[in-house]
């Protein structure tokens, strides 16, 4: 049994969230897919902008965070996404705000000009 890095989970993660999202969009009006519990539906941002998502999931036994980023136009359009791990995570708060803190940085070195977050 082999184990998964936080960075190859959170690139799964993204990759299965965001084929789960193109499904769903290409149902319709179809049954949608099971959420998760803390899982909202998608929203678009204003016409011509970029909206970025961000989550992050801890592992409270092994002090161990992932994160994962995905930023999409306004009609649900994939742009960019990326993952990454931190150590030393003591609290779900924490891990939520360095995803965050991870996005901004992303965002900012980037040469999209708008950002919805």
């Amino acid at each position: 049994m082999s184990c998964v890095s936080p960075t190859e989970w959170c690139g799964w993660g993204t990759l299965l969230w965001w084929q789960e999202f193109c499904n769903y969009k290409a149902a319709g009006s179809g049954p949608k897919p099971q959420a998760m519990s803390h899982q909202s539906e998608w929203t678009a941002p204003r016409t011509g902008r970029l909206k970025m998502n961000i989550d992050g999931s801890w592992n409270i036994e092994k002090k161990l965070a992932g994160f994962g980023i995905i930023i999409r136009g306004d009609t649900g359009n994939f742009m960019a996404a990326r993952s990454g791990c931190c150590v030393d995570v003591f609290s779900p708060f924490q891990v939520e705000a360095m995803a965050v803190r991870e996005g901004l940085r992303w965002a900012g070195n980037m040469t999209f000009s708008k950002h919805n977050l």
